[in-house]
Formats: structure tokens, sequence, C-alpha cells
């Protein structure tokens, strides 16, 4: 019931925590990396789910461009 509910509410804010610290860290590393970022490049970052940000986060040591990394 609401035990379950609050349990449930809790696991997702830790999600959505985990997922603005990887934005966060892959933000910071193409701005070290490329420059400024564009604010459309930054939104899509944040609105990225962890398994994805964790796959992009993979790319940016490799890639040339910021594009790379979103291919």
């Amino acid at each position: 019931g609401m035990e379950r509910g609050m349990e449930r509410g809790m696991e997702r804010g830790m999600e959505r925590g985990r997922e603005e610290g990887e934005a966060a860290l892959l933000i910071r590393l193409l701005n070290r990396r490329f420059g400024p970022l564009e604010p459309e490049i930054e939104r899509k970052i944040r609105d990225a789910s962890l398994e994805t940000l964790a796959l992009w986060g993979d790319r940016v040591l490799d890639a040339q461009t910021p594009e790379e990394v979103f291919l």
C-alpha cells in the first residue's frame, strides 16, 4: 500500500539523482574537451536515461567532435 508507494518514490528519486550526476559529469567532460556546448546538447544530455548517459560517457574519450559522442 502506502509503504510500497513510498519505497517506489524513494527509488525513483535516487535514480533521478544518479541520472543528474551522470549528466553533470558528461557535460563537464564535454565542455573541457570541446568547449562550451550548445544548449540543445545540454538539454539532450539532461533528458537521457542512465543507460544512454553511460554509453555516451564511454564515447567521450575516443570522440573527435561532440557529435561523435551521440552517434
